[in-house]
Parts: C-alpha cells; structure tokens; sequence
C-alpha cells in the first residue's frame, strides 16, 4: 500500500464553505499555515522525502465532500510509475470513502 493513502491527512477550513473561493483571504492564510504545521508531521511520520498538497474543488474536480479541505500526502521516490498518478490515487481513495461513509449511514437509524 502507498503511504500517500495510508498516510494521507487533510487540514479543512473552520468555517465550513463548498468553494475555495468562498473562503475569506484570513482563513486561506490559516488553513495553508495549518496544512505546513500537519504536512511537516505527516512527513516526519512518514519519513517521506517529499508531500503531495492537493485540493478538489468542486464535484467537477472529484470533490466527495461539500467543503473545503486540503489533502495532505506522504510521497517516496517512485511510488508512482507516473508521478501524477498520485490523483487517480486520492480520486480512487475519496470514491472508496465515499462508499462506506455511505454504507454507514444507510446502516444506521440516524436519519
């Protein structure tokens, strides 16, 4: 298993907003502040040589969930054959978490 799935972390803004854009300009500066803090732990952690910073903003760009978050990915040298394979990672990965947040809702009485 890739550490950029098993390791992978994510900073989401306080205030909850779908868009990027819609964040104010102070809450951008704390969200990226905070994603250097987890990033240098994740890579400690990790003992990874590099990160991988990643947002999907919009359903369009395989958004799973209505906010803004930042995805925070420990990376080895040639864990992926095609660098950029590391996004058909975190869209496969938000799918699968998508599913069995899913599953967990439908089995449950909470609604």
């Amino acid at each position: 298993t890739c550490p950029c799935t098993t390791g992978r972390r994510f900073t989401n803004a306080k205030r909850v907003v779908p868009r990027f854009g819609s964040l104010k300009a102070d809450e951008v500066q704390d969200l990226w502040a905070l994603a250097r803090v987890v990033g240098a732990a994740v890579e400690a952690e990790h003992n990874a040589p590099g990160l991988t910073f990643t947002i999907q903003d919009g359903v369009a760009a395989g958004q799973s969930v209505p906010h803004v978050h930042i995805h925070i990915l420990p990376r080895l040298e040639g864990d992926f054959v095609r660098n950029d394979d590391v996004y058909d990672a975190v869209r496969r990965e938000s799918f699968l978490s998508r599913t069995r947040w899913l599953r967990v809702l439908n089995s449950t009485s909470l609604f």
